[in-house]
């Protein structure tokens, strides 16, 4: 009658916690092997009143340590120093991520001037393309618009009545506006560039891939916050013809700089202090930011529509330590060209 008893006021007193079966199973039939002729030993009786005193804090305990996040892709509250998010090991889902908000834009009509997929790129490490690189910045995307070019090629080499001698030609562009937060590299010529200051970066679409633009979770967005390498070239739209060739028209772009790497998502600071980055690792296509690669970075698993080229290639690290090692990956890349 007492182990009726003493079974029931246990079951009554794990009810509102529920403890897996075996839990319960195991802590039964302790309360059997310590009973004899339906009596509690009266010894039994103070070991498993301290025995079930610590269980019962254990468990009350757990739920507050589940308030005390070790992520493996949840969202967390900022902590002060701004860097909250904490990696277990364990894939990310990107929907976990703590972002802005979707800018809400559609440019799958502007994706139709690209000329590229994304097969169509020769990738490989991005760090030796720093070496190339006219700023390396780190900033809040503003704005995001687009240009639009038409001018004429006439050959001077023709007479006015041939019908190649005037081609017209009309091109757009994609214009990111970049509020500067802060350099990790400059050239010396664009010293100039300080924080604070708003960036105009220009691209070609004819050089660009239609899901730079249209894809959902690689595309660059308005509001969000980006390491960027940017580089610089002639804002004339007709370098590279031949000299034989006169143009007439709006052939001059709004801006020489122009984002690297546009066919693949540039680095995206998290609001929690997580970094997603693109890293191709297998043997046959190694490209992305391989040397950002570390012991404490995860893989995101990006949505099913993320195109396949960096699908099952992008990775999420935390804390600090990110931008201490991009920022050495700056100097030594940004050192070697100018020697």
């Amino acid at each position: 009658m007492i182990l009726m008893y003493k079974k029931d006021l246990l079951k009554n007193a794990f009810a509102h916690i529920e403890p897996s079966a075996d839990f319960v199973s195991r802590t039964l039939d302790k309360l059997e092997a310590e009973t004899e002729y339906g009596r509690i030993r009266r010894p039994w009786r103070l070991k498993s009143s301290c025995t079930l005193i610590l269980c019962l804090g254990v468990l009350l305990v757990l739920p507050l340590a589940a308030v005390v996040p070790s992520l493996s892709g949840q969202r967390l509250p900022l902590s002060p120093a701004g860097y909250a998010t904490e990696l277990d090991g364990c894939p990310v889902p990107y929907e976990s991520l703590r972002l802005p908000p979707d800018d809400g834009q559609d440019f799958s009509e502007e994706a139709l001037a690209s000329n590229y997929t994304l097969t169509d790129f020769a990738l490989g490490n991005y760090t030796s393309g720093l070496s190339h690189a006219a700023l390396a910045v780190k900033g809040t995307v503003t704005a995001i618009r687009f240009n639009d070019y038409a001018y004429d090629s006439i050959d001077a080499g023709l007479p006015a009545s041939h019908y190649k001698h005037r081609l017209r030609h009309q091109e757009r562009s994609v214009v990111y506006e970049v509020r500067v937060e802060k350099i990790f590299g400059a050239r010396p010529e664009e010293a100039a560039v300080q924080p604070g200051d708003l960036l105009i970066a220009e691209n070609r679409l004819l050089n660009m891939a239609a899901a730079s633009l249209t894809d959902p979770a690689g595309r660059i967005q308005a509001g969000h916050q980006y390491i960027l390498t940017v580089g610089k070239g002639c804002r004339h739209l007709i370098s590279g013809w031949p000299s034989a060739y006169t143009f007439e028209g709006d052939y001059v772009a709004e801006s020489p700089y122009f984002l690297t790497n546009s066919h693949t998502p540039p680095i995206q600071l998290t609001q929690d202090g997580g970094y997603l980055f693109f890293a191709r690792t297998d043997a046959v296509r190694p490209a992305g930011w391989l040397d950002l690669l570390t012991d404490n970075t995860v893989r995101v698993v990006m949505p099913a529509e993320t195109d396949p080229l960096y699908k099952e290639h992008m990775y999420l690290r935390a804390g600090p330590a990110f931008e201490d090692d991009f920022q050495r990956l700056v100097d030594q890349n940004f050192a070697t060209q100018t020697k």
